[in-house]
């Protein structure tokens, strides 16, 4: 089995070899061939570099792809170029830095993996079982929280709509790929509405997420575009 792993990255040198390395360490333990896809903006130290020396290093079970872009297309548009190149039968949309940890993002895979009836898996950072250390700023949680209500008004009543982990059969994806229009930070929201008008749900698992430090979301730029959620 091909899984697809896509993260959107820029400006994450300093970490890119080690996480590289920690997620081929943890993914030996499953028998499965992993597909990763690095999706770079334009960034301002090495991480095309390293990411082109990651993808150098590649082995048939776990390969790594640098996809970089010409101009900056923002988190949500990096995430729809992954999802369009990746090969994999099961995709997964992940930050990078595994500020959800691994063993959780490969926890959330075994829904897929076990349940055919499942077609998409969002993670719910926000359940008892699950704790999310935030570290956002208030205007983000502001902002987030904001989201949420206007999609339940859209009648996508999920817990945690802006996740930044979701999985994916390729099948399900085919089906908004060429509709689908993301905008900005946020790219679950206006994918998860793709989705639904084609009766595909969403099943949320609890997840644990540590939020990265003061949050890089562009609050001023986000807050405009959700008007247009």
């Amino acid at each position: 089995m091909i899984v697809s792993l896509i993260c959107p990255l820029k400006n994450e040198a300093a970490g890119l070899e080690r996480n590289i390395q920690d997620l081929k360490s943890f993914v030996q333990k499953f028998p499965i061939h992993l597909e990763v896809l690095l999706v770079i903006d334009p960034s301002q130290d090495e991480t095309v570099l390293k990411a082109r020396g990651a993808a150098a290093q590649s082995e048939e079970k776990f390969v790594v792809q640098a996809l970089v872009n010409s101009k900056n297309l923002g988190r949500a548009r990096s995430v729809q170029r992954g999802l369009n190149e990746a090969t994999g039968e099961l995709m997964i949309v992940s930050s990078f830095g595994w500020t959800i940890p691994l063993a959780e993002i490969f926890n959330a895979l075994q829904e897929l993996v076990t349940n055919p009836q499942t077609l998409v898996v969002l993670g719910n950072r926000n359940t008892s079982r699950k704790k999310r250390t935030a570290q956002m700023t208030p205007w983000g949680w502001g902002l987030e929280k904001m989201l949420v209500e206007k999609l339940r008004y859209k009648k996508l009543d999920l817990q945690d709509p802006t996740s930044s982990f979701l999985g994916i059969r390729k099948g399900a994806y085919e089906l908004v790929s060429k509709t689908w229009k993301p905008r900005g930070w946020f790219y679950t929201p206006t994918l998860l509405l793709a989705l639904q008008k084609k009766s595909v749900q969403a099943i949320e698992i609890p997840i644990l997420s540590n939020d990265s430090k003061l949050s890089r979301l562009p609050v001023a730029k986000e807050w405009m575009r959700s008007f247009w959620l």
